[in-house]
C-alpha cells in the first residue's frame, strides 16, 4: 500500500512539473534557416533563346533555393544577342547571388569584355532588364593599356560612366604610343 501511494505521488509530482514546464517556460523564437531545394556541384547553367546561347553560367557549386540560386566561385559568360558584332562579357566571382531581375558578384570580382576591357572589384550588380553592369566599390580599370581607377561606375550597352565620389578625383593612367 505504501508503495502504491509513492509511485502515485511521484506520477503527481512530475506531471506537475511538466505541465509548469510548458506553462511558465517562454517561447523562444527560432530563425528559420532557408535550406536549399537542391545542390549542385560543378555546375554549367544555360539560358538559350530561339537564336543562340545568351548566357553561361559555370560554378564549383551551387545552392537553388526557390527565389534565388547562389553560385560559389563562379563564371558567368554574357554573349551579345547583336548577329553582326560578337561581343561577350565574362565576370568570374568568389560569390554570386542570382535572382530574375539581378546577378550580384561579390568577392574578387573580375569583368573581361572581349573589345578588351577589363575591370577588378569587390562587388558588381548586373542588371539582367536594363542590361547594364554598375559598382559603387573601388575598381580598377583597363582598357589598351590605360589604367582607371575609382568607386562608382555604370556599364551600359552603349556608354561606359566611370565616377568617383565626395569629390575625390577619378585617378587615370594613360600611355601614348606613336604609330610608326
Amino acid at each position: 500500500m505504501g508503495i502504491k501511494t509513492f509511485i502515485s505521488s511521484l506520477l503527481l509530482i512530475s506531471i506537475s512539473l511538466f505541465i509548469a514546464t510548458i506553462i511558465f517556460t517562454p517561447i523562444q523564437n527560432q530563425e528559420i534557416k532557408e535550406v536549399p531545394e537542391i545542390t549542385f556541384k560543378n555546375s554549367m547553367m544555360y539560358d538559350i533563346n530561339d537564336k543562340t546561347v545568351t548566357q553561361l553560367m559555370e560554378a564549383e557549386t551551387t545552392y537553388h533555393y526557390k527565389n534565388r540560386d547562389e553560385l560559389y566561385n563562379a563564371t558567368v559568360i554574357l554573349k551579345s544577342e547583336d548577329k553582326d558584332t560578337y561581343v561577350s562579357d565574362t565576370i568570374t566571382a568568389d560569390f554570386i547571388e542570382v535572382t530574375k531581375d539581378f546577378l550580384k558578384f561579390k568577392g574578387n570580382v573580375n569583368y573581361h569584355q572581349s573589345t578588351g576591357t577589363s575591370l577588378q572589384s569587390e562587388e558588381l550588380i548586373y542588371n539582367r532588364i536594363l542590361k547594364n553592369l554598375t559598382g559603387e566599390k573601388e575598381f580598377i580599370a583597363f582598357y589598351n593599356g590605360n589604367k582607371l581607377e575609382g568607386n562608382s561606375l555604370s556599364i551600359q550597352k552603349d556608354k561606359t560612366i566611370f565616377k568617383s565620389k565626395d569629390n575625390k578625383p577619378v585617378k587615370i593612367n594613360i600611355t601614348m604610343t606613336k604609330d610608326k
